[in-house]
């Protein structure tokens, strides 16, 4: 009888143990830094990249890309430029794009060496990119000497939420017009600096050639969409720069 009780005292001591490991182990388990999820590695096909007019974010000034289905491409920039379009064939890789410039529009590589004083690039790399950063689209390409390509087909939906200069502002790509007259601000808050436009060496105000519409909006006041020729800039208490976007007040459009 002792032998027996001995026996249950043993298995009793070997249960306790067990649970309490199992206690600890399921304490330990909910205290566990939560897993992070990864952001989804954005692939495109051979066909995707065909299909698509890549290009520049906004407006018809910069960089061009175009992926045929025989593994070649030709590439060039609207602008002012040296003179080169590089072509050659691609390869896609894993997440990223490998280019073989073999040919610079009219030139040899030695003689873009020559004229213009640097070795052309042969193996080029591009990456894909998605973004929530952008005021247009959310795709692109960028290669490895920094110029960027976008998908015009990924444009940043309405409703989206996106933060200039500090400003939360939700896109509504809208065409409201401007009134005549109206004045582009820096900044949405009421006595901000105003811009001005040299468009062709003649200080002037808003005009519609520099503006392409509503891209998002902030209380009462308007993100727009500025497109500036070649030789535009703005002006801003005597500085001159380039934009993209300015800030009107709600009473300035019709």
């Amino acid at each position: 009888m002792k032998s027996i009780l001995n026996a249950l005292g043993i298995i009793i001591l070997i249960g306790a143990v067990v649970l309490g490991v199992l206690y600890f182990q399921d304490q330990a388990s909910n205290t566990e830094e939560p897993v992070e999820v990864q952001e989804q590695v954005f692939k495109p096909t051979k066909e995707y990249l065909v299909s698509t007019d890549w290009g520049p974010q906004k407006g018809t000034l910069g960089a061009y890309i175009n992926f045929n289905a025989d593994g070649t491409f030709e590439s060039n920039f609207q602008g002012e430029t040296d003179g080169m379009s590089p072509s050659g064939t691609f390869k896609i890789s894993g997440n990223a794009l490998s280019l073989d410039n073999t040919h610079f529009g009219s030139f040899t590589p030695d003689e873009v060496e020559e004229k213009f004083g640097y070795t052309p690039i042969g193996i080029e790399t591009i990456t894909f990119h998605t973004t929530d950063e952008s005021l247009h689209f959310t795709k692109y390409l960028e290669a490895d000497t920094g110029a960027k390509y976008w998908d015009p087909n990924s444009p940043v939906e309405e409703g989206s939420i996106r933060n200039v200069d500090g400003y939360e502002i939700e896109i509504t790509n809208n065409n409201q017009i401007l009134k005549d007259g109206a004045t582009a601000k820096a900044l949405p808050v009421v006595g901000s600096d105003e811009y001005t436009f040299d468009l062709l060496d003649d200080q002037q105000t808003l005009v519609a050639d520099v503006f392409n519409g509503v891209i998002g909006s902030y209380e009462d006041w308007f993100l727009i969409d500025i497109s500036l020729n070649w030789y535009g800039s703005a002006v801003l208490n005597g500085d001159t720069m380039k934009i993209s976007y300015a800030w009107v007040h709600e009473s300035e459009l019709e």
